[in-house]
């Protein structure tokens, strides 16, 4: 039996989205840091919440009620106060980094599987991570509160993709818990 180019392909793919995470930590940590010295390039650049999910928001603009409200100008990424910038970098950086290590399971499992050892404890307690990481991405995404100099933002969005996924992962977990007894069921009958 040859080995399974789509397995290959799986494995390669992950490399490739890892080192994408990584690269996109790597810009993150870039824009910070310049946004920190430059704010005046941010000027032009407005917050925009768009995704295909369930979700709330809430806009506050602090000041007189006779001061006329103008978004474009309240919520701007150069008037983001310096705790909810510190804020949104960590949330940001975190959805990275248990993405990236939702994919390092992933590889693992697709490298056991393209050895032949499908049905091992290990690949039940990867599945199990996979599903923690994509949980605790669902948690930690699902909540932005961001501050401005004349107001604020609060957004609660439901995003369905790392819910199912999350679900997903413990369902195939539970899976190859149920194929690795009927595996050890099997050697013994042998």
């Amino acid at each position: 039996m040859t080995r399974n180019k789509i397995l290959n392909l799986a494995v390669y793919g992950c490399r490739a989205a890892q080192a994408l995470c990584i690269s996109l930590i790597i810009l993150l940590i870039c824009v910070f840091v310049h946004f920190q010295y430059e704010k005046d390039f941010y000027k032009k650049i407005d917050i925009q919440l768009k995704n295909s999910s369930f979700q709330y928001s809430k806009l506050d603009t602090w000041g007189s009620s006779s001061k006329i409200l103008n978004i474009d100008k309240n919520y701007i990424i150069d008037t983001i106060s310096i705790p909810s910038l510190y804020l949104l970098f960590m949330q940001y950086s975190a959805l990275l980094i248990l993405l990236f290590l939702a994919l390092k399971e992933f590889k693992k499992v697709v490298l056991s599987v393209e050895n032949y050892s499908t049905f091992q404890m290990k690949n039940i307690n990867s599945f199990k991570r996979i599903g923690n990481f994509l949980f605790l991405y669902l948690l930690i995404g699902s909540v932005q509160w961001i501050t401005f100099q004349e107001g604020s933002l609060i957004n609660f969005s439901l995003s369905i993709v790392p819910l199912s996924l999350a679900i997903f992962a413990f369902l195939l977990a539970e899976i190859f818990k149920e194929g690795n007894s009927l595996k050890k069921e099997n050697d013994l009958t042998i």
